[in-house]
Parts: structure tokens; C-alpha cells; sequence
């Protein structure tokens, strides 16, 4: 029998292996170092949070302490991304190998604790390079976001090896650093709450401290010899019990004041629950042996009711087995007991969310599997031969592990691949498709977006976000009829989305239904009433309807919101403008002018202004520069073209000017439109040309009558008299701004 060691007596000879794990470890996960960040919870949890991104500070301290983070209470994770953010800023390579670096001190740590527990180095070792090296490990650490798994593994295994010091010699201190190890993990991932579940499985083996296990098997393990009962075993762990009750409201209560997944547990049936329960761990074992089709979400899917019963049948027959092994063969049991226990918190039986499963929950269940199989085949190898064998086996499921990781570690290289990968491995896969449709549409590329929001819309129609998704892109590509029943039913179910109103009210200004695109975008700004910008567009559309005064309302509103706004100012110069008050509307189309330099439209209605105010040079030059800024303003052309013709400054008329102008106006307009042909008349009048510019005269008043515009034929037909007679006109009086 062997005699039992203290954890420390083989330090030196500790280090080789773990330099292999480590370096192994980093080996393996350095390519990280070259991806980025994820659309998928890291701009929830990092990029987008400025608590986060301003680094290290006391106020983020506090807020880290305070906040649910997507549904989680994690604040020692939430304190690593801050140091990552102080040293790396948002340089996504240098939080990815923080990743790898929590990962391989965890590997180190199950080495270590299962070295103090067990006296067994090389298995030891096995059960730590499986774990580390897995495939399933990649979700774990190639994901930034899931930073809780690698440090509340850290911290799991920590208290482990502590665990395996106070047994062999139990003292305050060595219970602190357990109990301080354990509250740091829960802190960084509420799930460990059965770790002390995990410490009685380590009591019967390899500990061998429970009542009757301590005096059985060819290993005695490092306890003293001295057995203790179940009873005491679990007062000595009440603190731990304590920590993990509270946790465990903690989680529960984050999850319903943080996260609202799209398909939470609480919502199916007790069945369905059971029933993908079961399936999952099958599909965990099955993956276990051959990692393939891993994907970063796996959806519900409804389960036929033969396959859940023959998952739990299997199941249960797997239980029972490791029963009738527990006294020869004690950690099969105890790995398996391990496997299913560490999978508790997030099999779906509690679990809030919309993932049926996930390759990260395996990240300390797969220990259990792992110890299971090592000694497992260590009992098989007695002879040499077989050792032979054995060795032969670990070898190649170490090699086929490591395979296996750098072909899965592609798809976490950026958000496109992750989420193509995850829809050509999964069916239905609506958060794959909707994040590659968002993605898609984010990029400038509606068309590829819309398959796969159509897809991710059928699958989830419930889901508000998605369906919006789906109505912009229909509308980006000028399917607008087929966006606008997106858009209502997206209001229908969340009346509250504004964003949702202020793009109805677009698609419904583009099918010409005005009254009612400005009830929704009304709507939208009430929802809203910091959104500068919706008030704003709230204004064109009444001023569009006819009713100026709540538009100049509106624009106001705007203004006191933000006094800067250039188009608030420009709108409502033009507004006032219109109604004769030059006053008034002055300082705001000035403002609008020094606010946006570039803004044609509002250096257009300015020189409307200075006409008026008969500073017509100052007009002209507003009007070259817009014309400039914009060469196909057809409004700014003609003003520019009928001040030039028909100023009464000499100093401002320019007959060639005027006449280019004119007849660019005209081909813009493409001869439909009966003020380009005046603008014409007036052009060629001033260069003499009264008969060109007679029969451009009479053919404004002809359009002009034909479309029912009287005041400006007859205007034209007056011109066209003045023309006939040898004269050029002159605009003395006040003019519309658009004539």
C-alpha cells in the first residue's frame, strides 16, 4: 500500500510537467492572438461598456460590484477586463492570450491538486492535458467574454489543492484560503455553486476520508486513516454550503433582472426540459469521444419524445453502472458524479436562455470524465503489455485533442466565421443567422443580410430585433412594402420601440402616406424625448402637411435640446422665411450656414433670404457655393440662374452665366418643368436673344397651364409679352423661394 504523501514532498519534480502543460497550452491558443473581438456578448461585457474600457478605477470598482452584466453577477471578471482594458485598451489579441494564460494556470492547478490528492503525477498530468487541450475548450478560451470560465476554473482548481492541504493538516489558514478561493470563483461564475458537492465526491475518492470508503481500495490516498461520517463531512463544508446558497440567489435573481433570453427555460415545458437534459449530456458524451459539429449556440429544438427516452434510459443505465463499480473502481463514480453535478447549474433544468446547450458548460464537468478515464485505463494496464497499450492511447488522444482544437480554432477568428460556422453546423440556427444578417447589414450589404434574417425570423418570429433587422434590410434595398409589415408587427408586440416608429415613419413617408408616417414618428419623438433628430424630421414632415406652426414647434424643440443643430436652424430659417418674417429667419439660416459649412440646402435658403433683403450679390455668391457643394441642385441652379438673368444690380447680372445655368436646369428637369423654361426666357433675354427667349416664355406658360398652375402661367405669358416687345425683365419685387 502506498504510503501517503504530503502535496508538496515532489514540488521539484512537479515543474517539467507543468512547463509542458503550460507551454502546450499557449502552444496550442497563440493564433488567438490575431483574433478579435466577437459580436456575440463582448460588446456587452467589454467593448461597449465604458466602465469596463476606462481601465482600473474606484468608480469602476464600485460599479463592477453593483451591476448584472448579461444576466450575471460577475464581478472579479468584470475586474479583469478593466486591467486588460488599463494595459491592452481595446487591442482584442492581448485579451485573448489573458484568456490562454487564466487557461493554462488552470491546467496547472488540476495538475497540482490532483498530484496533492492522488500522489499520481503521470495521471495526474493526463487528466490535466485532456482537459486543457479538448476541443471543447476552445468556446471557453477563445472567447473573450467567457472570461468566467477561465478564472472561476482558476479559482475551482485553487481550492482543490487547498482542500488537499487542510485535509492532510487542518488549520485556520488553510481553511481561509479555501473559503477565499471559493467566494473569488463564485464571483467570477455563479455555477460553481455545487463545488462542494464535488469536495464529498473527493472525500470518498481519492481522498478516502468518508466512512466506509477510508480503509477500502490499493490506494489509501493522503488523508489520515481516520475515517469521518457523511455528517461530518458536510458540517465541515456548511460554510461553503452557505457561500453557494447565496450565490445561488444571487444567479437567480441576476438572471431575471439582467437577461431576457429569447427561449428561457422557465418558459418550456417540464418535459422539453427533461427531455434536452437529457439529450444534452448524451450529446456532451458523444462530442467527449468525437468533437465535431461544435458550434457557438446550439438552438431548442423540439425532441422527439422516443429520443428523450432513450437518452435518460440511457442515462440512468450509465448511473446505475458506475453504482455497482463505486466500491472496486471508486472514481468512476466519483468522475461521474462529478461530470453530471458540475453540469447541474446549466443543463436547462434551472438555466434561463435561449441555448439548448453549450460547449463552454463542459469546461470543469469534462474533470470528472477525464479522472474517470485515466484511472480507468490505469487499472486495465497491469500487465505490460497493456501498459504499453495504455500509453500508446493517451499519446494518441492527447495528439488527437490538440488536432482537434487547431481546427476549431478558425471559426472564433472573427464574428462572420463564428456564426457561419455555427449555421452550417446547426439547422435553424436563428441566433447564427440573425447575427449574420445584422452583420451582413451593418457592413452595406442588405442583400446577403436578408436570407439569413428570413431565416432567423421564421425560426424565432417572436423575436422583435431580428424582424427589425429583417425590415431594414428589405427597406435598404427599396422593398419598402415589404418592410412596412415587419415594422408594425415588431410595434404591435413592443409598442414601446421607438426605433421601430421613427423607420415606419420613413417607409411610410415613402408610400406617400404622410398624416399617418408623422403619427408614428410623433410617437417615436414621445418615446424618445432627448432624440434631437427625431424632432427634427417630425418638423419636415408637418411642414410637408401644411401645418408650419407645429413644425416651427418641433424645430424649437430641437433647438433647446441642442442649439448647435444645423438642420433644426436651416428648417426653421426656411420656415419663417416663407412666412415673410426675414427677421427672424436670418440668425437661424446664418447659424445653419456657420454650423454645417457643407450644407447646400441651407446656404440655398439663406441667399432666398438675402434676395429678399435685395443683397443679391451676397445671394449669388451663397448660391455658387451651393451649387458647388451640390452640382445637380436643381433649385440652387435655377435661383442662381434667375438672379444672375434678372438682378437689378448691373454688377450682378452675368448673361452667359445665366444662360449655361438655364439650359442645365432645363436638361435636369428634362423639359417637364414649366419654371426652368421662364428661368430660360429671362437667360436668353438678357443676352439678347428676345425671340429664343419669347418661345421659352410662352412654353413655361403652356406647361404651366397644363399642370394646372395658373399664377405661373400667367406670370410666363406676361414675361413672354415683355420679351416679344424687346425687353429684358427685372426682378424688383420680393419672390417666392420656390417659384
Amino acid at each position: 500500500m502506498r504510503r501517503p504523501m504530503h502535496p508538496d514532498s515532489a514540488g521539484p519534480r512537479n515543474l517539467p510537467i507543468i512547463t509542458a502543460l503550460v507551454f502546450g497550452t499557449f502552444a496550442l491558443y497563440a493564433r488567438t492572438a490575431t483574433f478579435g473581438f466577437v459580436h456575440y456578448d463582448d460588446p456587452d461585457c467589454v467593448t461597449r461598456v465604458p466602465e469596463v474600457t476606462a481601465g482600473l478605477s474606484w468608480a469602476g470598482f464600485k460599479w463592477a460590484f453593483q451591476s448584472i452584466v448579461v444576466g450575471h453577477w460577475k464581478p472579479i471578471v468584470s475586474l479583469s477586463h478593466m486591467v486588460d482594458c488599463e494595459v491592452f485598451d481595446l487591442n482584442a489579441g492581448g485579451h485573448h492570450l489573458v484568456n490562454v494564460l487564466w487557461h493554462a494556470a488552470t491546467a496547472a492547478m488540476l495538475f497540482l491538486a490532483l498530484r496533492a490528492m492522488t500522489d499520481a503525477p503521470w495521471r495526474s498530468a493526463m487528466v490535466a492535458a485532456l482537459f486543457a487541450w479538448h476541443p471543447l475548450r476552445v468556446e471557453s478560451v477563445a472567447w473573450i467574454t467567457e472570461r468566467k470560465d477561465v478564472l472561476s476554473g482558476f479559482f475551482a482548481m485553487l481550492v482543490l489543492w487547498a482542500y488537499a492541504r487542510q485535509v492532510i493538516a487542518p488549520t485556520p489558514a488553510r481553511r481561509a484560503v479555501v473559503m477565499v478561493a471559493f467566494a473569488l470563483g463564485l464571483m467570477s461564475k455563479s455555477s460553481l455553486v455545487t463545488l462542494p458537492f464535488a469536495l464529498l465526491l473527493l472525500d470518498v475518492w481519492p481522498l478516502r476520508r468518508l466512512e466506509p470508503f477510508s480503509s477500502q481500495g490499493a490506494e489509501a490516498g493522503i488523508a489520515p486513516r481516520r475515517g469521518v461520517t457523511l455528517a461530518a463531512a458536510i458540517a465541515e463544508k456548511m460554510p461553503l454550503f452557505v457561500l453557494s446558497a447565496s450565490a445561488s440567489v444571487i444567479a437567480f435573481l441576476a438572471a431575471k433582472s439582467g437577461y431576457a433570453g429569447q427561449t428561457p427555460a422557465d418558459s418550456l415545458s417540464a418535459g422539453l426540459r427533461i427531455s434536452n437534459a437529457a439529450v444534452a449530456c448524451i450529446e456532451y458524451l458523444r462530442q467527449t469521444v468525437l468533437p465535431t459539429g461544435l458550434a457557438v449556440f446550439y438552438p431548442y429544438v423540439s425532441v422527439p419524445a422516443w429520443k428523450g427516452t432513450l437518452a435518460a434510459a440511457g442515462m440512468a443505465g450509465l448511473t446505475v453502472w458506475v453504482f455497482t463499480q463505486a466500491r472496486r473502481r471508486p472514481y468512476l463514480a466519483v468522475g461521474w458524479f462529478w461530470f453530471l453535478g458540475m453540469l447541474t447549474p446549466m443543463i436547462g433544468l434551472v438555466q434561463s436562455g435561449a441555448q439548448s446547450r453549450a460547449d463552454r458548460y463542459t469546461y470543469l464537468a469534462h474533470i470528472g470524465l477525464a479522472m474517470a478515464v485515466v484511472w480507468g485505463v490505469h487499472d486495465w494496464a497491469r500487465s505490460r503489455q497493456r501498459l504499453r497499450a495504455a500509453q500508446g492511447l493517451f499519446v494518441a488522444a492527447v495528439f488527437g485533442c490538440a488536432m482537434g482544437t487547431l481546427a476549431v480554432l478558425p471559426h472564433w477568428r472573427n464574428s462572420f466565421t463564428l456564426f457561419e460556422r455555427a449555421a452550417a453546423v446547426t439547422r435553424d440556427n436563428w441566433t447564427a443567422h440573425g447575427n449574420l444578417g445584422f452583420l451582413h447589414l451593418a457592413a452595406g450589404r442588405a442583400q446577403e443580410a436578408v436570407p439569413h434574417l428570413e431565416v432567423a425570423v421564421r425560426t424565432m418570429s417572436r423575436d422583435e430585433n431580428l424582424r427589425f433587422n429583417l425590415a431594414l434590410a428589405l427597406f435598404d434595398l427599396g422593398r419598402v412594402e415589404e418592410a412596412t409589415p415587419h415594422l408594425r408587427e415588431v410595434i404591435r408586440r413592443n409598442p414601446g420601440f421607438a426605433a421601430a416608429h421613427r423607420r415606419l415613419a420613413d417607409a411610410l413617408t415613402r408610400l406617400q402616406l404622410r398624416a399617418e408616417a408623422a403619427a408614428s414618428l410623433e410617437r417615436a419623438a414621445r418615446l424618445q424625448p432627448t432624440d434631437v433628430d427625431a424632432w427634427v424630421d417630425l418638423g419636415v414632415l408637418r411642414a410637408g402637411l401644411g401645418d408650419k406652426s407645429a413644425a416651427a414647434g418641433h424645430y424649437r424643440r430641437a433647438l433647446a435640446l441642442n442649439p448647435d443643430h444645423a438642420a433644426a436652424h436651416a428648417n426653421l430659417g426656411g420656415l419663417l422665411a416663407d412666412d415673410g418674417r426675414l427677421d427672424d429667419a436670418a440668425p437661424h439660416l446664418a447659424d445653419a450656414v456657420r454650423l454645417q459649412p457643407t450644407n447646400s440646402v441651407a446656404r440655398h435658403n439663406l441667399a432666398l433670404l438675402l434676395l429678399r433683403q435685395s443683397r443679391d450679390a451676397d445671394a449669388v455668391a451663397q448660391l455658387r457655393e451651393a451649387v458647388r457643394l451640390q452640382p445637380d441642385f436643381g433649385n440652387a441652379l435655377n435661383r442662381l440662374a434667375w438672379a444672375l438673368a434678372t438682378s437689378p444690380e448691373d454688377s450682378v447680372r452675368n448673361s452667359a452665366e445665366a444662360l449655361m445655368l438655364a439650359r442645365r436646369v432645363v436638361h435636369l428637369t428634362g423639359g417637364r418643368e414649366p419654371i426652368a423654361f421662364d428661368t430660360l426666357g429671362a437667360a436668353l433675354a438678357e443676352t439678347g436673344d428676345f425671340a429664343e427667349a419669347t418661345r421659352a416664355a410662352s412654353k413655361a406658360s403652356e406647361l404651366a397651364t397644363t399642370a394646372g398652375r395658373s399664377a405661373l402661367a400667367a406670370q410666363a405669358q406676361a414675361r413672354a409679352e415683355l420679351y416679344r416687345a424687346g425687353r429684358p425683365f427685372r426682378d424688383q419685387a420680393s419672390r417666392e423661394p420656390f417659384r
